[in-house]
């Protein structure tokens, strides 16, 4: 089980990495300026599984300070796939609600954790369910949303330099 938080951390850390390194100066994509929420969710959520993976190895008497690292850090991986969302959507559609979408999950998820007899596991658990499943499902939203609009933007874009070559 260590190998494979190891490599899972890897592969989130490496994708994350990776984003954060791809010039984005002069893309299609409207998105582009904020990919690095989707660098930051990945780097963060790699050392998240590095953190479990250590948890493993120490066991659980130990493992405290990185259960409360990890308690951290979990839910900030998917708080960045949130922003990531908003300050994408804002671009199509300013909507000033919007941006207290990503505090006012923080909020439910805080006071989910607090409430619960088990704060760090039930931290966890909140997170995948308040914080994760809306984080991966917004941000897939906008990216299917901007593949649409490529799409249709790229005859319109043919056309005009048929324009302006004289064709």
């Amino acid at each position: 089980m260590i190998y494979i938080y190891f490599i899972y951390g890897l592969a989130f850390f490496t994708m994350g990495l990776t984003i954060l390194l791809i010039p984005r100066k002069g893309s299609a994509f409207s998105f582009a300026r904020d990919l690095w929420l989707i660098a930051a969710f990945g780097i963060t959520h790699g050392a998240n599984e590095w953190l479990d993976m250590f948890i493993l190895i120490k066991g659980a008497q130990a493992a405290l300070p990185l259960r409360a690292a990890r308690g951290i850090v979990l839910p900030l991986s998917f708080l960045f796939l949130v922003q990531f969302f908003v300050r994408s959507a804002q671009k199509a559609r300013p909507r000033p609600a919007l941006r207290a979408l990503p505090w006012g999950l923080f909020a439910l998820w805080a006071g989910a954790t607090a409430m619960s007899p088990r704060p760090l596991l039930a931290g966890d658990i909140w997170a995948r369910y308040l914080l994760a499943a809306p984080g991966a499902i917004l941000t897939s939203w906008v990216l299917f949303r901007q593949d649409d609009r490529r799409d249709d933007a790229r005859p319109r874009l043919v056309q005009e330099r048929q324009r302006l070559a004289g064709a």
